[in-house]
């Protein structure tokens, strides 16, 4: 039960929330101009320690761009430079986006962030009925719903699943662990969160997102999809690390998960982006989004419990999630950011609204620390701290993690039986099998190789051992060995698959 003191006078409440929307929005009057000296320097040094290609950085202070520029090469082995309107993609720091575009619908009242969307979203339900009753968009948008999500479904996808597809699917989904009781970060709620839009307006969540933030903000370079970089000439490729070499990759559709992590952008852009977002969401004198429903988004909805010290979240004390927000504080002065790892690149926006003050970086490396470092030795510049450099710090943190990641590869060889053989002839494992959150694989036999064929894209496996065979990796940042084991019934006859990034498979026809 909420209580109230009756005792607490009306004006008084009033005042106390003027002071919260000042302190939040318009930063510490007379904040000192943060320092620069050295920054150009150490972004490059920084770059050639991370191997990155490419990469732009802006610095936006008291409504003003301090610092904005780009380092590195749009793609490695060419001389076309990085500049402030290289494009790039930004991932999942376009979940924001997503949160503050509801946000205008919930002050319109057009939405409400506790209601069921059930009632608001056409088709969409979840394996739990009494979740799916009450699921809301603030459990959506802060992760907290109880579902992992089936990323593979759109990792694979391709554009072979519509985003109506893939929402259906999320009704096959058992909870991982009790409605809201911790945070487990799940693209397809963002998807489903998105397509809320069209369900209340009409138009599509790309549209929304052009005329209500791309449009009034300036933001004319932007976009939802990279079919819109075509003809582009100004746009950074993607890049994978693969031992330890730098590869170029083309860029993979993620159309169908758009609310989740498909706009592409510049710095021009997203320093504008970073401007409202310090502004609390106003623009040119006109608020956007109401102070109170900003404070919402910024506000902890689930919390990330974290041991102090923390070596990947140094200066913290806390970590949660808001609506489109990471949330925790650096020496006692809180840091409200996002980022995106996503078709090879990486993208990092943190504000900290009690100076004032953010950033933006974009890089063309997947999964690149460079942005941890970057964005922690400006918050020392933004605290007015000595400026750290933050790299042999990562750098012993991705030490520790590639070991970690080798140590677990040499268990699977170990445990790799070898000169075993399948219990059944190759041709008994050809057929069709399905499951009901994933859909359907088919493996098929050719030139006496088994391969294996999901969401319209087909790859070969490897005989590991016994009734077990390797597939090529999902992802190929991630490293590791796939399996997908064939189960033998009691007649002797293949009844099932267990692929080991999604489950099991149940035989349905035989080829």
């Amino acid at each position: 039960m909420e209580h109230t003191d009756k005792r607490f006078p009306v004006r008084g409440l009033a005042l106390c929330w003027a002071l919260v929307f000042v302190f939040c929005f318009a930063g510490l009057a007379g904040a000192a101009r943060l320092s620069l000296d050295g920054l150009e320097d150490y972004v490059n040094k920084s770059m050639r320690t991370w191997q990155v290609p490419g990469l732009a950085l802006a610095v936006v202070q008291d409504g003003q761009v301090v610092f904005s520029q780009g380092f590195g090469v749009r793609k490695t082995g060419e001389a076309a430079p990085v500049d402030p309107q290289t494009m790039f993609a930004i991932g999942s720091s376009t979940k924001a986006f997503t949160a503050t575009a509801l946000a205008m619908l919930v002050d319109q009242g057009k939405l409400t962030w506790d209601g069921p969307v059930a009632r608001v979203l056409p088709g969409f339900s979840l394996a739990d009925p009494w979740v799916s009753r009450h699921l809301s968009l603030r459990d959506m948008l802060s992760h907290r719903s109880g579902l992992k999500g089936a990323d593979i479904l759109w990792v694979w996808n391709q554009d072979y699943l519509t985003r109506g597809q893939l929402i259906s699917s999320m009704r096959y989904e058992s909870l991982s662990y009790p409605f809201r009781s911790q945070f487990h970060y799940n693209n397809l709620m963002y998807l489903a969160a998105g397509q809320v839009i069209p369900a209340v307006t009409g138009k599509t969540w790309d549209a929304f997102i052009k005329a209500r933030l791309f449009a009034p903000l300036g933001m004319t370079n932007s976009n939802t999809s990279i079919r819109q970089l075509s003809g582009k000439d100004n746009v950074a490729s993607p890049h994978l690390m693969a031992e330890g070499k730098i590869w170029p990759i083309s860029y993979r559709s993620v159309d169908m998960i758009a609310p989740a992590g498909a706009i592409n952008s510049n710095i021009v852009d997203m320093a504008k982006w970073v401007e409202f977002q310090l502004a609390g969401c106003s623009w040119e004198g006109e608020a956007l989004v109401k102070p109170h429903t900003v404070l919402q988004m910024r506000s902890p909805q689930i919390s990330m419990p974290i041991p102090y010290p923390c070596p990947t979240l140094p200066g913290a004390h806390f970590l949660g999630y808001g609506m489109g927000w990471f949330l925790q504080d650096y020496h006692g002065v809180k840091v409200v950011h996002h980022g995106g790892n996503i078709d090879g690149m990486t993208a990092l926006v943190a504000l900290v609204p009690e100076k004032s003050a953010g950033l933006v970086i974009l890089s063309n490396l997947e999964a690149t620390h460079v942005r941890d470092v970057l964005m922690y030795n400006l918050l020392d510049r933004i605290l007015g701290r000595e400026p750290t450099d933050w790299n042999d710090h990562f750098v012993a943190l991705a030490s520790k993690a590639r070991k970690a990641e080798q140590e677990a590869m040499g268990k699977s060889l170990q445990a790799r039986r070898m000169g075993t053989a399948p219990t059944l002839p190759l041709p008994s494992f050809a057929g069709e099998y399905r499951n009901d959150l994933y859909g359907k694989i088919s493996i098929t036999l050719r030139g006496g190789v088994l391969y294996l064929k999901y969401l319209g894209r087909e790859v070969p496996l490897s005989h590991w051992h016994y009734n077990s065979f390797r597939r090529p990796n999902w992802s190929i940042e991630e490293p590791g060995v796939e399996l997908v084991t064939f189960e033998i019934a009691s007649d002797g006859s293949v009844n099932s698959l267990i692929d080991d990034s999604m489950a099991s498979f149940r035989r349905v026809a035989a080829p």
